[in-house]
């Protein structure tokens, strides 16, 4: 809940800076979203990497914990999963992230209007949720 309001109040903020200028013009307000959609993709991108990195650290630290002979409820008490599976996490971010790049790179490479910018990104995530979606019905099986 916290990282949302953060998020809120920093576009609020950004949309309150550019109007205060009077720069809202077709290209002030591109640069505004496209602003805030780097803001975006950066947290997305990092909060990734911690996932990963996390995923990763856990693993070898369970592994050791094997290998040096701790019982097994000791480890398992110790790395108890949480109920949101890691795994599908970091592949669902994965799918998110990749989608906003191609979403990205097709508008920096067609130019199109403000409208049509809003509706590339809403089809390209909505895409990666779909991509995840199939790939957690394929897994599951």
């Amino acid at each position: 809940m916290k990282k949302t309001s953060l998020l809120a109040g920093l576009t609020g903020i950004s949309f309150a800076a550019n109007a205060a200028d009077g720069n809202l013009t077709d290209e002030g307000i591109r640069q505004m979203v496209l602003n805030v959609t780097a803001l975006v993709v950066i947290y997305l991108a990092s909060s990734f990497i911690l996932k990963a990195v996390k995923s990763f650290h856990d693993y070898r630290l369970k592994d050791k914990m094997i290998e040096k002979g701790v019982p097994d409820s000791v480890v398992e008490q110790f790395l108890k999963t949480p109920a949101d599976d890691t795994k599908n996490q970091t592949i669902k971010w994965f799918f998110i992230l990749m989608s906003l790049g191609v979403g990205l790179s097709f508008i920096g490479y067609y130019n199109p209007p403000f409208i049509s910018m809003a509706a590339i990104m809403s089809f390209c995530i909505a895409g990666s949720f779909l991509a995840f979606f199939i790939y957690i019905k394929t897994t599951s099986k």
